[in-house]
């Protein structure tokens, strides 16, 4: 697979811009998606929902899904277990 370098440059550009204004992130999450040849995407913390300080932002994901994984699945999450399992997460 060719990467088109203009189109992932603006796309670092999108992230850095995001990490300045979190309003920007379902814009860059657009474009990672794009990127990966998928349709959604998601930046989370793993150890924190958002009504425990933790964020939450997405690209074409139902809220719905995103309000059942913060209460129910949050941590049965494959990748937060890892990190539990590894020591790899602190939670504060």
């Amino acid at each position: 697979m060719k990467t088109d370098l203009a189109r992932y440059d603006d796309l670092v550009h999108r992230i850095y811009d995001a990490a300045l204004d979190p309003l920007k992130w379902p814009g860059a999450l657009a474009g990672i998606a794009e990127a990966c040849g998928g349709s959604r995407s998601v930046l989370f913390t793993p150890a924190h929902a958002p009504a425990q300080g933790g964020f939450v932002f997405s690209h074409n994901l139902p809220q719905a899904n995103i309000e059942r994984w913060a209460v129910k699945n949050r941590l049965e999450d494959p990748f937060v277990r890892e990190l539990n399992a590894r020591g790899l997460m602190r939670k504060a």
